[in-house]
């Protein structure tokens, strides 16, 4: 009687080498029901998979087809800096490893999901566009002010070349606490 190759019963450590997600199972719509897609780490094996698979959800898997995705190079820019093109070192991002599955019995995606009501999408989608708002950059000349602050600016430079405001130092229309300036005492003490 011949042995396995793979011991039955033996215990299944997974070792999270990666802070980030261990698997991701990929929505594959091009793919038929019987095959299932994940991103997994660098250093996950064929055997790894299809032990995994079995133990973990009960899931028989016929075949495992992997291959690493190299990424595009890029390049290292400094974001706040404005517009820097054709600067910056060049890097290529860590690479992805990718898995596909054969399983006996097909997999169906569930339904997407087309009410967002419970996680309050719209809410979501309005702060984040206020905040893209604020955070406008011509990339063209740099940062510059926002639109409402630019419509401030202009009002006051057209009321001071009307005659209607008169510009003085900031430091002077700044409102200052006089009693704070003035000490009662002009001996300075240090200490009990």
């Amino acid at each position: 009687m011949t042995q396995p190759n793979i011991l039955v019963g033996r215990p299944m450590f997974l070792y999270m080498r990666e802070s980030k997600s261990f698997f991701t199972l990929l929505r594959t719509p091009h793919l038929p029901p019987k095959y299932a897609s994940f991103y997994v780490p660098l250093w996950f094996n064929k055997f790894d998979m299809k032990d995994f698979l079995s133990r973990v959800y009960n899931v028989s898997v016929l075949h495992v087809r992997s291959y690493v995705e190299q990424q595009p190079v890029t390049r290292d820019r400094n974001l706040g800096a404005g517009p820097q093109v054709g600067r910056g070192r060049l890097r290529r991002p860590t690479s992805k490893k990718k898995m596909t599955v054969e399983l006996e019995k097909p997999f169906v995606w569930p339904q997407e999901i087309t009410d967002f009501e419970q996680w309050e999408k719209k809410h979501h989608d309005l702060a984040t566009k206020e905040g893209n708002d604020d955070l406008r950059i011509d990339n063209s000349r740099g940062n510059l002010p926002l639109k409402r602050e630019r419509r401030i600016i202009a009002e006051q430079a057209k009321a001071l070349l009307n005659g209607e405001a008169k510009w003085r130092p900031s430091w002077q229309t700044l409102p200052v606490d006089h009693h704070l300036l003035q000490r009662k005492d002009s001996s300075v003490h240090f200490g009990p």
